[in-house]
C-alpha cells in the first residue's frame, strides 16, 4: 500500500513510514483538485483529516480515507481496521521518518563518526537513510515506539 497524506496528517506520515510504507506527504499544494489530481495519477490512498477533501476525491475515483480521530493511537487503529496495515515495523524495510527513503543497515564502521558516542557502546544495530543521510539505531526511544504499538494491537484485537 502507498499512501498520499495531507497536511494535517504529518505525524501519522512519520508513522508510516517507520512501519515500512510508501507515504508522500503533501504541503502547500495550491488546490484540492491539485492535489486529487496528483493522488490520482499516483495510484496511491489519499488520508485527509479534511472532509471535504474526502467527498472530493471519492467522486473523482480516488481511493481516499477520512481520518476521524487528531490522535495518533486512533488514527493508526483506524488504519488498521480500514486497510489492514501491520503494526510492526519491519527491521530491513522501513523508511526514514523525514524523506521516506528505504533505510538500509549499516555497520558501526559505516557510521562510527555520525553517532554519539555512548551510542557506539549500547546499540548493534545502525541504519542509514541514503536520501537525506540520518542515521537510526534502537535507542531509549524505541521502548515508547514498541508500548505504542503493542497498545494500538491490543485495541484492534478486541
Amino acid at each position: 500500500m502507498e499512501f498520499a497524506v495531507d497536511s494535517m496528517l504529518g505525524r501519522l506520515c512519520r508513522w508510516l513510514r517507520m512501519l515500512g510504507y510508501d507515504a508522500i506527504f503533501f504541503r502547500g499544494y495550491e488546490s484540492d483538485d491539485e492535489l486529487i489530481n496528483l493522488v490520482y495519477k499516483s495510484s496511491r490512498i489519499l488520508l485527509t483529516r479534511d472532509f471535504q477533501l474526502y467527498r472530493k476525491a471519492l467522486k473523482y475515483g480516488v481511493k481516499a480515507v477520512y481520518i476521524k480521530s487528531g490522535l495518533l493511537e486512533d488514527q493508526l487503529k483506524q488504519l488498521v481496521d480500514d486497510c489492514g496495515i501491520n503494526l510492526s515495523i519491519p527491521m530491513d524495510s522501513s523508511r526514514c521518518p523525514i524523506c521516506n527513503h528505504i533505510l538500509r543497515r549499516v555497520s558501526l564502521n559505516e557510521v562510527e563518526d555520525k553517532i554519539p558516542e555512548m551510542v557506539k557502546y549500547s546499540s548493534n544495530d545502525f541504519w542509514v537513510c541514503d536520501g537525506c543521510g540520518k542515521v537510526y539505531w534502537i535507542g531509549k526511544h524505541w521502548r515508547d515506539i514498541t508500548y505504542k504499538l503493542s497498545k494500538i494491537k491490543l485495541k484492534s484485537s478486541l
